[in-house]
Order: structure tokens, then sequence, then C-alpha cells
């Protein structure tokens, strides 16, 4: 008696190209945005810190004019009497004073805190597209939301060091890392092709 094999494919091959375009993508979550932009320059000095310095009075108009616009001030820009008497007086405190911005880490510290909830999301999108419940493109943007949720979570959860007296006076705020809001909304997650990790050389 002969017999038949018959090969069905149930799915798994339409899975496997999901895990493999998966598997060709990464998550990016920070300030995106570059090198030289006004919030990556403002999120590096808080995430690492900065030495002491004592501003000019031109560094510290200029210092004044961030913290009254919350942006960059445009060349050629005129101001309203009012933001001008606010730029001035807070340019009068900040002159001469020896400023320290300190380390207030809210990109590592958060990754090392929620190091647990980053894996657990990963592996449940990851297990979805094996389910084919999920394609790659969702399952990464799900996790890229996620992510970008929970840094921006992170930086509120920051209160060490405290902001300093003058810090407090001119914004209002005893919250670190918060006035305006623009640095916590810049925090955002793109999905991008996969980069290839430098090859590590074998010690000789």
């Amino acid at each position: 008696m002969s017999g038949s094999v018959e090969d069905r494919d149930l799915g798994f091959k339409a899975i496997l190209t999901e895990l493999r375009k998966l598997g060709e993508m990464e998550v990016r979550t920070g300030i995106q945005g570059a090198d030289d932009s006004a919030m990556v320059k403002i999120a590096t000095i808080h995430e690492f810190g900065s030495r002491a310095w004592k501003p000019s009075w031109k560094q510290a108009y200029y210092l004044a004019l961030l913290i009254v616009l919350q942006r960059r001030p445009e060349q050629g820009q005129s101001l309203s009497a009012e933001q001008k008497a606010h730029a001035f007086a807070i340019a009068r405190k900040l002159r001469g004073r020896l400023l320290r911005i300190p380390e207030r880490s809210f990109l590592r510290a958060t990754f090392d805190a929620q190091r647990g909830k980053l894996e657990a999301a990963a592996d449940r999108v990851v297990g979805k597209v094996l389910d084919g419940k999920m394609a790659a493109d969702e399952a990464a943007q799900t996790f890229a939301q996620f992510a970008e949720t929970l840094f921006r979570r992170g930086l509120l959860a920051v209160k060490d060091p405290p902001n300093a007296a003058l810090t407090i006076a001119l914004k209002k705020s005893s919250q670190p890392l918060v006035d305006s809001g623009r640095l916590r909304a810049s925090i955002r997650s793109i999905v991008a092709p996969r980069t290839q990790e430098p090859a590590q050389e074998r010690p000789t």
C-alpha cells in the first residue's frame, strides 16, 4: 500500500518572514536630533552634568532668554517689553555666579531601573509575532511606544540632586528637569534599521 505525504504550510513561512524583519529593526529611545541641536545639548548637560563656570553678561543674557522663551532665541527676534524685563532680571542674577549643573541621569538611570520591564515587553511582542498575531512593524512600534512612555515617566522620577534655590525661584518649581515640559516631550522612540555592531578584536 503506497501512501502520500502532504506538505502543508500553516503559516510558518509568513511568521518566519516577520521574525526576520523584526530582527532587522531596532528601537532608539531618547532625545532625537542632530548632535548640535538645542534639546540634545540640554539633555546631555543634564544627563552627565557640567563643570562649574561663571557666565559673562552675554552668556547670562542668552541663558535668560532660553529660560524666558523656552527655546533657542532666533537671530533678530523681537521681544516684548515684559520679556526683556524678565530676561534682564534673570541675567543680573546669573552674571558672575559660579554655575554648575549636577548630573541628573534620566536616560541611563531609567534603563538600569526598568531593564526588566523593557525585556518583558520585548518578549511579549516577539511572542505575538511567533503566534502570528502581530506583524513585525506593529510589534516594533508597540515596543517603541512602551519604551517612550517608560522613559518619560523615568524623567519625572528624578528627584536628586534637588534644584538650587535660584533655579526654584526662576522656574517657580522644585521638580528637577521639568520646566516647560519640552525636555520630557522630546523623549521619543523611533524604529530604524538595525545598525551593525562593530566587530570585537580578538586579543593577541
